[in-house]
């Protein structure tokens, strides 16, 4: 397949369960961090193949300070929410100014530092950025254990009623079941804003780091969340008096981690949608969007078919990537004025949900 590669945002630290799926697409996903250290000191295998992490600005000798901050958030009355809510109060304003609620995080940071006023200014911004996407890191865990749980549960009431009615069921059909039930998913408790908020901090990171993220040149960029690519799509309105044109929907499944053989049927997909896959990379370096309009049908019909006789929704479920066309390079639609010149030539994002 045409190597290509992308990089999820804002997601700081994705779990690699959840996005399997997009191996068929992606040759290698990348994604922001904020400890290099938690990667060296990490078991997980999956950092030395398809999903790989980039330090825009490594903690260093601040390490210490920043995982003790973080035990003092953890250790707070007041829950991960609220704290983030404090947080996205002051982070990227306009004047930085620190109101008490928020100084004795902020300010332990700043108070043995020399330089500048100006200086101290742009680290502050910087540890709020990294303390805003650290706590948004613990809710997404704290949501996804919910989640195994609720499966968990769900998967007990089942087997519960299945006994109950002295049924059955061989080991398909209990998968079958269990999978159904994985899609219940708890409310995230964040906002819009909140959102839009951990979206300017993950800017904050990458911004002006153009020689740690050359790499990224011709990626795709892949939205996380549905809230941060309305972000994208609202302000294109805005400027272009219309949508980006959502040109491409792709299948994938969600539950590739169910598959019996994962790698062989991985390697036998990708060679036999090899030729399909070439077109559509193809496709995203047109920069008309009338090739998208007469390509885009004809193209996603053909790798959603693929896609389903491979992982059959019945059992492996069903997630969806849709890939936009922006009229200029997708920073320009960003929520803040960030030094991302990188990004001028990418005109495609992504959603996956």
């Amino acid at each position: 397949m045409t190597p290509l590669t992308t990089l999820l945002f804002p997601e700081t630290a994705p779990l690699p369960v959840q996005y399997q799926p997009l191996q068929l697409f992606f040759a290698t996903l990348f994604h922001l961090g904020l400890d290099e250290q938690e990667e060296a000191d990490s078991q997980h295998l999956h950092r030395k193949t398809w999903l790989k992490t980039l330090y825009p600005i490594p903690l260093g000798d601040d390490r210490e300070r920043f995982l003790f901050l973080l035990n003092n958030i953890r250790n707070r009355k007041d829950d991960y929410s609220a704290q983030l809510s404090q947080l996205t109060l002051a982070s990227l304003s306009a004047d930085l100014q620190f109101a008490e609620s928020r100084t004795g995080i902020i300010q332990t940071v700043l108070e043995t530092r020399e330089g500048k006023e100006k200086d101290k200014t742009q680290e502050g911004e910087i540890w709020q950025a990294r303390l805003l996407l650290a706590i948004a890191e613990i809710i997404a865990q704290q949501q996804h254990d919910i989640s195994q749980a609720m499966q968990e549960l769900a998967a007990e009431e089942d087997q519960l009623f299945s006994t109950l009615h002295g049924e059955i069921q061989d080991f398909e059909e209990e998968k079958l079941s269990r999978t159904e039930k994985i899609d219940i998913e708890p409310t995230s408790p964040l906002n819009n804003t909140t959102i839009k908020n951990i979206f300017k901090a993950w800017l904050v990171l990458i911004s002006g780091k153009e020689t740690l993220v050359s790499q990224l040149k011709t990626a795709i960029w892949t939205a996380t969340q549905r809230e941060v690519a309305e972000i994208l799509i609202e302000n294109h309105h805005k400027r272009e008096g219309e949508p980006p044109l959502a040109g491409i929907i792709l299948h994938f499944p969600k539950h590739l981690a169910d598959a019996d053989d994962k790698e062989s049927i991985l390697a036998t997909f990708k060679k036999e949608a090899e030729p399909l896959h070439t077109e559509i990379v193809r496709l995203f370096q047109q920069d008309s969007h009338e090739q998208w309009q007469t390509k885009r049908v004809d193209l996603a019909a053909q790798w959603n078919r693929m896609v389903h006789r491979f992982f059959p929704e019945k059992r492996y479920g069903q997630t969806t990537l849709t890939f936009y066309h922006c009229n200029r390079g997708i920073s320009s639609y960003f929520p803040t004025q960030r030094s991302l010149s990188i990004t001028s030539e990418v005109k495609v994002f992504a959603l996956f949900e």
